[in-house]
């Protein structure tokens, strides 16, 4: 059994955002690309990851309108509000 095939495509899937992020140890890091480099399954969402990665790079640079700031930040309250437990 070749070395890319002691890893499971869900594992694969599971590591793709630390591997995007260069953030995966060495040895996991080996097998995931010898993975992809396989897999026609994993590598479109690996590729997928990596072109997310670099449009929110690019878009980072860019000012957000005030509008959009106020109602992410509105709806992020929201959500808390829902999330928390009344005391008893």
């Amino acid at each position: 059994m070749s070395e890319c095939e002691k890893i499971p495509c869900d594992q694969v899937i599971a590591k793709l955002w630390e591997y995007v992020d260069d953030e995966i140890v060495e040895d996991r890091r080996e097998r995931v690309e010898a993975h992809l480099d396989i897999c026609a399954r994993c590598f479109p969402e690996y590729d997928f990851r990596r072109a997310y990665l670099r449009f929110v790079q690019r878009a980072s640079g860019q000012c957000i309108p005030p509008g959009l700031r106020q109602r992410v930040f509105e709806t992020i309250l929201q959500e808390e509000r829902k999330l928390r437990v009344p005391e008893s």
